[in-house]
Order: C-alpha cells, then structure tokens, then sequence
C-alpha cells in the first residue's frame, strides 16, 4: 500500500487533535505525518501523545517530529501550515499594544494583525521557499494569522495554498438551528477572513435571520443597514458598540491562557501523564481542525468531498479590491482541488466594506513585503478601524518592535 506523507508545520500541542480528527477522516489509508517545530523536544512529545490516541484506528500510522522543515515537508502531498512567529509571547503583544492607541488587540486583525504579519513574513518567506523547493505539487492549508495576507504570500510564491477557517460555516449552522428543515437554508457568504457577511439565499434563510435577531445573536441595526450579517469579529473589533448591544467583546488574556495550557500539556506528557496532558489539550476546543481542516484534507485525498469556505485569490473582477488581495468566499474541496462558489446579488453596502478593507489589505500586503516602515505607516493610516490617528508614528514603533518576539518558538494558531 502507498503512502501519503502529510507534513504538520507548527506542531503544538493542539496539533494532536489535528491529528485525531485526520486519523478519523483517513481510516484504511497509510499515512506519513511529518511534525515540524523548533522545538523538537516539545514536538516528539507531542508526536509520542498523537500516536497513542490514534493506535487503535490508525496503528500503521508513522508519526515523527523534526527541526528540520525540509525533511518535515519533502514529498508531502499535503501541507498544514500553523506556525505562530514569536509563539504565545508575540500572541501577547499583538492583544495588548493596540490598546495604548485606543484599539482592540487581535492576532489577526487591526493593529495586532498587522503586527503580526510584519513580524512573520521574513520568517514565512523562507518557509514558502522550502515548500516550494521540497514539495512543489504539495496542496497547502494555511492557518496562519493574519489569514489573508499570510495566504497571499504563500499564493505569491508560487505555492497551491488557500486559506481555511471554520467560523463562517459554523455561525451558519448556528443560525439555522431551529429551521423546520436545515437543507433549505441556503446562504450567500463574501468577506475577508474574520470579517465576512452572510445574506439569505433562501426563504428559510431569511427567517433564520429574523430569529438570530430576536436571540440577539445578531444585530439588527447591522443586518439593516448592511443587508447582511456578519461575523463575530465584527462586533468585538470594528463595531464595538453593536458588539455592546449583543454582548460581545474581546477576550483579553486569551494569549497567556493558551500559553499557560500547553505549558501545562507538555509538562504531563514529559512527566509520563497522557491522560492529565489529554484533559488540558481539551480544555481548548479546536473546530477549526476538525470541522474544516481535517474534511478538508480527506477530500484533497480522495474521501467524501466537502463544503465550506476558503481563502483564495484571485478574486472576481467584478469585486472592487485591489488586484492579489485574497478573499473568503464558499467553496467546494475535493481530489481536484478547491472551486470557489462565489456568490450573487452582493448587497453595496458590504461591497463598500470590503472595498475600503480591500485598499488596507493591500496597503498592509506591500508594507510588510517591502519591510518599508514609510509604506507600514500608510497602511496603518488607511486601517478602517477606530484608533488614535495622532500617534501613527509610535504605532509604527510597536509594530517594529514586535519582531523581537521572532525567536520565539512557534506554536499552533487559535
């Protein structure tokens, strides 16, 4: 029996859940999962812990961590990529230095997004070239935040990437829940990755609104004015005061949290604990590696296709954004690859959202390509988010000063 070399780039301790949601999708297939991290110590463990959950299911799998990431994706068919640049300490930065500029902290969004793709892209760079070098037909699944300047990078480089994340098929599924049938609920989806809106396609749909409203899980001044509904990030970093009126906000500390978790993890596994470092993994619930990576990758691979949504460029002419930006949009995965589904009848006040947020991605693209801080400060003064405008320059100075936080180890996105 052949087999399939996949290669896991940025294996923390949640990659195990990864790689038990993959053993799931992939029963009867020989399977060889590459781990790549920088700290190899950490990743063996992680690679001892992964194999022991999936030897019943999976007992021909071969699993082994590496610090080498040539020999963790040389002839890989399949790359997930989930590397964190400065670990869980650069996490930390990217949450709280927006806020001394009147800003909401996010990994991948806003300022702290910003900050984030600044201080990976270096780094990225030379991945990209190793992938490419190593595994040129390997298909690649990004989850590094931020997702669209990150995948555009990869895409630039020559590389078959997309994109993925789970949250726009999951707050669709919420809003369904209690349609009399949930296959005639059929939606519109467009955006960019944390910041995408759904309209109805259907009846059905319609009304799944009016009850999200009325369970105030989305908000009606929005949906009124926009036409659509968006994502939870929408509230919590762009709108905050519709975010009040729903009860959304950030979640600050999340960074120290998720670092405190894996600490603890690889403590049990290194202690000879599996059970203990298994309860702290799953105080982390990770739907994004089992709701859309893992069917994702099983339909790469030949298994039951699947639905969800991606990360792609290059976008439609008809989307007002600045030629290479990528956008999230519905798609379908399967062993040809990913077809996006785009959508009809956009209503114009998002395409006026995603235009303005078009020209910042774009902006925010060429600064951290051109590592030009002239170029950087022009992308954060054209950031449609509130901050204080007056202090361009020392946000630019924050920016900068987050890549010291490079030689961190990595970690997995969340």
């Amino acid at each position: 029996m052949s087999c399939t070399r996949i290669a896991v780039v940025g294996a923390g301790v949640h990659a195990i859940p990864l790689i038990e949601a993959l053993a799931d999708r992939l029963t009867g297939r020989a399977v060889d999962l590459r781990l790549f991290a920088r700290r190899v110590d950490r990743a063996q463990l992680v690679a001892a812990q992964a194999a022991q959950a999936i030897d019943r299911c999976q007992p021909a799998w071969r699993i082994r961590a590496t610090d080498s990431l040539g020999e963790a994706v040389e002839g890989a068919t399949v790359a997930v990529v989930a590397v964190r640049i400065g670990g869980h300490a650069a996490r930390a930065w990217d949450e709280q230095f927006p806020a001394r500029h009147g800003s909401v902290g996010d990994e991948g969004l806003g300022l702290g997004g910003l900050a984030n793709a600044w201080r990976s892209q270096p780094v990225l760079q030379e991945l990209a070239a190793t992938l490419r070098a190593s595994a040129p037909s390997c298909r690649v699944a990004n989850m590094v935040a931020p997702l669209g300047l990150t995948t555009r990078l990869l895409c630039d480089a020559g590389l078959d990437a997309v994109g993925l994340c789970e949250l726009p098929l999951l707050t669709q599924r919420g809003w369904a829940l209690g349609a009399d049938d949930p296959n005639a609920v059929v939606w519109h989806y467009l955006g960019f990755n944390h910041l995408g809106w759904t309209w109805p396609a259907s009846a059905a749909a319609h009304q799944a609104l009016e009850r999200a409203v009325a369970n105030r899980t989305v908000d009606g001044p929005t949906l009124a004015r926009f036409g659509a509904a968006p994502l939870w990030y929408h509230y919590a970093v762009v709108d905050q005061q519709a975010g009040a009126r729903l009860g959304i906000a950030a979640r600050p500390g999340r960074a120290s949290w998720l670092g405190a978790l894996a600490d603890r993890a690889i403590a049990d596994m290194a202690g000879g604990n599996p059970k203990g470092a298994r309860k702290v993994v799953a105080q982390r619930p990770t739907p994004w590696f089992d709701q859309m990576v893992a069917p994702t990758v099983a339909a790469w691979l030949g298994r039951a296709a699947f639905s969800g949504h991606v990360n792609t460029q290059p976008a439609p002419d008809w989307l007002n954004i600045p030629k290479g930006v990528v956008v999230e949009t519905a798609a379908q995965f399967d062993a040809t690859g990913t077809g996006c589904c785009w959508p009809r009848d956009v209503p114009e006040q998002v395409l006026s959202f995603l235009a303005e947020w078009g020209r910042y991605e774009d902006l925010a693209y060429a600064a951290v390509c051109s590592r030009d801080v002239t170029q950087l400060a022009a992308a954060v003064r054209a950031l449609p988010l509130p901050f204080d405008r007056n202090e361009i320059l020392a946000i630019v100075r924050d920016i900068v000063q987050g890549e010291s936080l490079m030689g961190q180890a990595s970690a997995s996105p969340g």
